[in-house]
């Protein structure tokens, strides 16, 4: 007689098969690099008045950095001199 396939053990043995494809893929998708978009620039208001590089940038005054040493104060046109950027909560 030919012996019966067991399909307890076919389904398992599929089974086993999904869950070792699924690991490989995980694997080779973290393997990859992460990408990202670099930056050129970086914008912020100190709290206080600091010397940033040389440019005294006053308290909540909106200043830019070009990431090589440079630090410029930025004027926002139409803004009242006295204004003051902070973050909103």
């Amino acid at each position: 007689m030919l012996p019966i396939r067991n399909r307890t053990r076919w389904c398992r043995h599929r089974a086993h098969f999904g869950v070792a494809t699924a690991t490989l893929l995980c694997l080779f998708a973290a393997a990859a690099p992460a990408r990202g978009q670099m930056l050129d620039s970086l914008r912020y208001a100190p709290d206080i008045t600091v010397d940033l590089g040389g440019t005294l940038v006053p308290g909540g005054t909106l200043a830019t950095d070009d990431l090589a040493g440079g630090v410029t104060a930025v004027t926002l046109p139409g803004l009242p001199p006295a204004a003051h950027a902070r973050r909103q909560e």
